[in-house]
């Protein structure tokens, strides 16, 4: 009978203490409380480099449109949600334009004429710049731009941006485009 004894009370002690379980607590709070805002700024860093892809993406693709038709081509932000004409400068949140621009005039003169559309920003994205449009010559070099051989410097700020979490994309006369972490605007 003693054998039985002790087996029952092997099964007993089993389970987990009330000093045990309140460490665990203690740990469980204290990597939350770390991790969350690690998680935020991961996130943060993840939408402002996908939203400087997608800019980066339409640059480059004006540029190797102009090279392959050996003409002008512009990019330039929507006046509307319906991107159906280039808006003021500046003003990008309505997504941007790729349109083939035979006399740089910056104006698409028929729907023909656009080759590519990217969508408006999601929430409260921002594209910041003094840049109106950005136009390509046939030869790849841009024609149009913020004086000293630059085509000009744009700050993408993702939805709940905060900190240095916003993206500077510089881009050269030459299509040559660099990434760089700035302040939100």
């Amino acid at each position: 009978m003693s054998d039985c004894w002790r087996q029952k009370n092997r099964i007993s002690s089993a389970g987990f203490t009330l000093i045990e379980l309140m460490v665990v607590i203690v740990v469980l709070v204290l990597l939350i409380t770390i991790g969350i805002p690690s998680f935020r700024e991961i996130i943060q860093n993840n939408r402002a480099a996908t939203l400087s892809s997608h800019f980066i993406s339409a640059v480059h693709y004006t540029r190797s449109e102009a090279i392959r038709r050996g003409a002008p081509v512009t990019l330039c932000p929507a006046s509307n949600a319906s991107q159906t004409a280039c808006g003021a400068a500046g003003n990008w949140d309505n997504g941007w334009i790729v349109f083939s621009d035979p006399n740089s005039d910056g104006v698409i003169a028929s729907a023909n004429d656009r080759l590519r559309v990217w969508d408006a920003l999601e929430g409260n994205s921002t594209v910041t710049t003094s840049q109106g449009r950005l136009t390509f010559a046939g030869t790849g070099f841009a024609t149009a731009g913020a004086g000293n051989g630059a085509a000009g410097q744009y700050t993408l700020s993702a939805e709940d941006c905060s900190g240095n979490h916003a993206r500077i994309v510089s881009i050269t006369s030459t299509g040559r485009t660099t990434v760089t972490a700035g302040a939100c605007s």
